[in-house]
C-alpha cells in the first residue's frame, strides 16, 4: 500500500494483543458500535503518530496494528500541513473526558461535548488540526461542530476516502 503524510490509519486490532487490549477494544467496539476502535496518523516508513490512553501522544510502529486506511482529500501540501499540527501535540496527556462525552453521546444518546486543548484522543487530533490547517469542522452525523469524534465518525466523514492496498 502507498500510504502518505497524514493518511488516517483505523486500527481493527492490535496484534499480539494483551488480556487489557482485549478488554479495551471489545469496550471501544461496544460503546461505539464500530470495530474500528483506535487511529493513528501516517507519518513515514511504519512510522504513525497517536494519541494512546496508556502514555502521551507520541510515535508507535505501524506493525502493531491490523487496520484500515483512509486519505483526506485536501492537497498533499494542506495534509502535511495537518500532520505537522498532530505532531504538535507530543507528549501531551490523553483526554479521558472525552472518551467519556463521546460514550454519553454514542450510546446514551445524551449530547454532552467535552473539548479539553491540553488533552486529546486519537480521533480528535485530527478533527483539531484539520479546524486549525482548513477552519472546517468534522461533523459528526448530527453536523454538530466539535472535536468530540470517535474513530467510526472520522470514518465516515465526508473529507476522507478510503485507500486501497
Amino acid at each position: 500500500m502507498n500510504l502518505q503524510p497524514c493518511d488516517v490509519i483505523f486500527v481493527t486490532k492490535r496484534k499480539n494483543e494483551t488480556l487489557r487490549d482485549i478488554i479495551i477494544r471489545k469496550l471501544i467496539s461496544w460503546a461505539t458500535d464500530s470495530d474500528i476502535t483506535h487511529c493513528a496518523y501516517f507519518v513515514s516508513g511504519n512510522i504513525v503518530f497517536e494519541a494512546n490512553g496508556f502514555r502521551t501522544c507520541g510515535f508507535q510502529s505501524l506493525d502493531e496494528y491490523e487496520y484500515k486506511v483512509k486519505r483526506l482529500t485536501c492537497d498533499l501540501e494542506t495534509r502535511k500541513k495537518i500532520l505537522e499540527c498532530i505532531l504538535e501535540t507530543e507528549g501531551r496527556s490523553y483526554g479521558y473526558m472525552e472518551c467519556v462525552a463521546l460514550f454519553f453521546r454514542r450510546k446514551l444518546g445524551m449530547y454532552f461535548y467535552y473539548d479539553d486543548p491540553d488533552k486529546f484522543i486519537c480521533s480528535e487530533e485530527l478533527a483539531k488540526a484539520m479546524y486549525d490547517v482548513t477552519g472546517k469542522f468534522m461533523n459528526i452525523k448530527d453536523k454538530t461542530p466539535t472535536f468530540d469524534l470517535s474513530p467510526q465518525d472520522l470514518w465516515e466523514s465526508e473529507y476522507l476516502v478510503e485507500i486501497e492496498g
